[in-house]
């Protein structure tokens, strides 16, 4: 593992350890609370394609709230796009920051992030983009609704502007079994437009959830970049909520 991921996964830790020492000494302050988590999933899939050639991999997010609404994270993954740096591009790292506005049961989210991969040797444009987001959802009972729109400025790969829209909804038929899935359409200046999608179901017992998950695209693997990452492919995420 690259020496900054092994920095940022013992910082990982040592976050976890005094959340759960503050959240048991102390209420929660007006500074908010922090919510650290770990994934094993079989599958990194963003916007449909995997982006780790299938492979199974970790994960880790820190996630800050504030009472006033307003947030703040960073997430880290390992990546696999065999490209031909030397070592190859291992791992990403998102840094974000947001607010989310309620108006009954109708939640405005307004995000910006930044996607990183730090250990990129291949020379040429850089992978790293800057993306700007805005979600709508509405709960009514255990259904929820949502719609999002994100720009991004300059696509990975000196790929130019891009825009990406989802749809997405989810059922919660109990406190422990949630459905749900989403489609989205994406569109680059500088690369092949795709429609994605996906359809899962999520179960949680105390601090794990199990996440059993189909995705597609509609790319051939022509359009893919020779490679099979866009195929369609069930995928597991195991999450361990250490805020619990």
């Amino acid at each position: 593992m690259p020496g900054e991921a092994r920095a940022f996964l013992i910082a990982f830790v040592l976050v976890a350890a005094w959340e759960s020492y503050a959240r048991a000494q102390d209420p929660p302050s007006r500074w908010g609370r922090l919510f650290p988590s770990v994934f094993l999933t079989s599958d990194y899939r963003y916007d449909g394609q995997s982006l780790n050639s299938h492979k199974p991999t970790v994960q880790a997010s820190l996630y800050w709230w504030r009472p006033d609404n307003f947030y703040a994270g960073v997430w880290i993954s390992r990546v696999d796009f065999s490209d031909l740096g030397d070592p190859t591009t291992s791992f990403e790292v998102e840094v974000y920051g947001g607010r989310n506005l309620h108006v009954g049961r109708t939640e405005l989210t307004l995000e910006g992030m930044y996607s990183l991969f730090p250990d990129k040797n291949l020379p040429g444009p850089t992978y790293d983009f800057f993306t700007a987001k805005a979600r709508l959802r509405r709960s009514i009972g255990s259904l929820t609704v949502g719609s999002s729109i994100a720009a991004i400025p300059d696509a990975p790969y000196d790929g130019g502007p891009a825009w990406r829209v989802n749809e997405e909804v989810s059922h919660r038929w109990s406190p422990w079994l949630k459905t749900g899935g989403q489609v989205g359409r994406r569109w680059s200046m500088r690369a092949v437009d795709r429609t994605f999608w996906d359809l899962g179901v999520t179960t949680t017992w105390k601090k794990v959830s199990l996440d059993l998950r189909y995705s597609d695209t509609n790319l051939s693997v022509a359009e893919c970049g020779g490679v099979n990452w866009c195929e369609a492919g069930v995928g597991a995420t195991l999450q361990l909520d250490l805020w619990k």
